[in-house]
């Protein structure tokens, strides 16, 4: 699963993290670090025209990466909705069009 960003024209966005990495690749991530990844997505997100209540649907596994887009998400003022593979595509349809507002 590559990592992607999908967005709509309501400014809703969809993520999808890597797949999780084997126990010997984790890396460690400070609480200093994890702010600092946290602040720089929420950046992100505003500088590319996310706003205040903007939603957030994120899609993959367990990951640094999913906790830096949910709490980025929230640190730009988003709702953040997740979504797992585990979750079957009516599961995830729903979450896309009642969160996201995504029809695809």
């Amino acid at each position: 699963m590559s990592t992607g960003i999908h967005i709509n024209p309501s400014h809703s966005l969809i993520l999808r993290v890597p797949e999780p990495l084997p126990l010997d690749q984790w890396k460690k991530l400070t609480y200093k670090g994890l702010l600092d990844e946290v602040s720089n997505f929420a950046k992100a997100l505003i500088s590319i025209g996310f706003e205040q209540h903007d939603a957030v649907g994120i899609f993959g596994f367990n990951s640094v990466e999913w906790i830096v887009s949910t709490y980025g998400a929230i640190f730009a003022g988003g709702i953040v909705a997740g979504m797992y593979p585990t979750d079957n595509a009516e599961q995830v349809r729903s979450i896309g069009v009642s969160v996201c507002g995504c029809d695809e």
